[in-house]
């Protein structure tokens, strides 16, 4: 506050933190004398303006009578194009036209035509029976062949470590091929593993659907079946050999080494200059990789009009377009702020190059992804669309409908260190298995590993202003 008392205070707390604010914001008395956007803004690390309508209304001025409607951007909504099978479904779906076209041509038009040329068109029946139990035999045989007999995994997840925690968060999205006719139980989570503290509810399972329209129709298997709230880790669900999707939300120790100090801390000096030593031990060299920095928040001022970044952020992407291989050092004092993107521009640049990316909302798979997974990453600090502006047309509002709560924007509240990458082809981290045995996965893995540094709370301007 102005006088220098402390109004809120945060202690980390696991993969979280806990905040407890000083005062009682739903008070009556305060109606009026609380800036929401100045407490909020600071406390959950968004930056959108907080107004009223009448305030909207007199900034948009009498040419308009309401808020103006922006193009909607999803940008998570290729997740289920990214774990489905269609491209193994569509081999057997090619494979079968081949052998209907060709049994349709030769047990008809093709078939008769060579009969009459060899004059035995008489034998037209015999010749059709004959090619009928062929191709049956063909069909029955190339069904067996092609059918899928192993379980197998495709995932997309979100992994998340905080610098000494012994704990990880993952939180996924996969199909599982079940190649079998009954039942079957899916499972997340390793029943070997000591108890977390409140046993069975950290981990939780979900069949999942996509929620966005589509002109597809889902495969009609209309059983009911059971899930047990009591045991929301595991789903016993009905099979017909076909895939079924799934999410889930995992805690548990780390499956991989994440990013850690390879020696001593990471400091920052007095001239916000970094100093220590990073080195992962990931199975397979780290993709797409962004360092984050934060310095801390902004002065409190009583300016917050519009959509200020409250943290003074700076960004690298030390490694360019190559990878970091694992057991390799990355020398943090070679990051100069001078060479770094800061905040404001690095997350305008997201925002827009996540936008143009999924504009067409179509199942097509951008060949840039990880721009859109970072955006997913950072959603609440990606700067706004100008709605002030007198042209909108080409402006976006970039939306989630199922990654709320991957937002890491909360950590721009306080300083730290973050490095973003992902793995194109890695098991799943979280432990899945099929009726007690873990199958064989593949698919993507974003990596989000958090390096806390020492605390540097915001205070007043220094012209007194709050």
């Amino acid at each position: 506050g102005p006088d220098g008392a402390a109004i809120a205070m945060r202690r980390l707390l696991g993969l979280g933190d806990v905040t407890v604010i000083g005062l009682d914001l739903a008070s009556p008395s305060l109606t009026g004398r609380i800036d929401a956007q100045l407490i909020w803004h600071r406390v959950l690390g968004n930056r959108f303006e907080v107004l009223s309508q009448t305030e909207i209304l007199d900034s948009l001025g009498s040419s308009r009578t309401s808020f103006p409607q922006l193009n909607a951007v999803y940008l998570d909504r290729v997740f289920s194009g990214m774990i489905n099978k269609t491209g193994s479904a569509g081999v057997g779906v090619l494979l079968g036209l081949i052998v209907f076209a060709t049994y349709f041509l030769l047990a008809g038009p093709l078939g008769f035509g060579l009969l009459s040329k060899w004059g035995v068109r008489r034998h037209a029946w015999l010749g059709f029976i004959a090619v009928a139990g062929v191709f049956t035999i063909v069909a029955w045989g190339g069904a067996s062949i092609v059918k899928p007999r192993k379980t197998d995994v495709t995932h997309l997840t979100f992994l998340d470590g905080v610098y000494g925690q012994n704990l990880v968060r993952a939180r996924s999205w996969f199909s599982v091929l079940l190649p079998t006719y009954g039942a079957q139980t899916v499972a997340v989570g390793d029943p070997d593993a000591p108890a977390l503290g409140v046993r069975d509810l950290h981990n939780v399972l979900w069949p999942w659907q996509d929620p966005a329209p589509s002109a597809r129709a889902p495969f009609p298997d209309q059983r009911e079946y059971v899930i047990d709230a009591r045991n929301p880790d595991s789903v016993r669900v009905p099979t017909r050999s076909t895939v079924k999707e799934f999410e889930t939300r995992w805690i548990g120790p780390p499956p991989w080494r994440l990013p850690r100090p390879a020696q001593g801390e990471i400091t920052v000096d007095m001239n916000s200059a970094l100093d220590g030593l990073l080195v992962h031990e990931l199975p397979a060299p780290l993709e797409n990789v962004q360092i984050i920095l934060n310095l801390g928040q902004q002065p409190l001022t009583a300016e917050v009009r519009g959509n200020p970044l409250p943290a003074r952020i700076y960004a690298w992407a030390p490694f360019g377009s190559n990878d970091w291989p694992a057991g390799t050092t990355l020398d943090l004092s070679i990051l100069d702020l001078r060479d770094a993107t800061p905040g404001n521009e690095f997350f305008r640049d997201l925002a827009r190059q996540a936008a143009s990316l999924l504009a067409q909302d179509s199942d097509s798979i951008p060949t840039n992804m990880p721009r859109a997974f970072q955006a997913i990453t950072w959603h609440g600090a990606l700067e706004p669309p100008n709605w002030r502006g007198t042209n909108l047309i080409g402006e976006s509002a970039l939306r989630r409908r199922v990654t709320h709560t991957l937002d890491l924007s909360g950590w721009i509240t306080q300083p730290c260190l973050i490095v973003v990458g992902d793995l194109p082809e890695s098991e799943i981290p979280a432990p899945i298995t099929v009726d007690g045995a873990t199958p064989p996965s593949n698919g993507r893995t974003i990596i989000r590993w958090v390096y806390p540094l020492a605390p540097n709370p915001p205070r007043a301007a220094s012209d007194g202003a709050f």
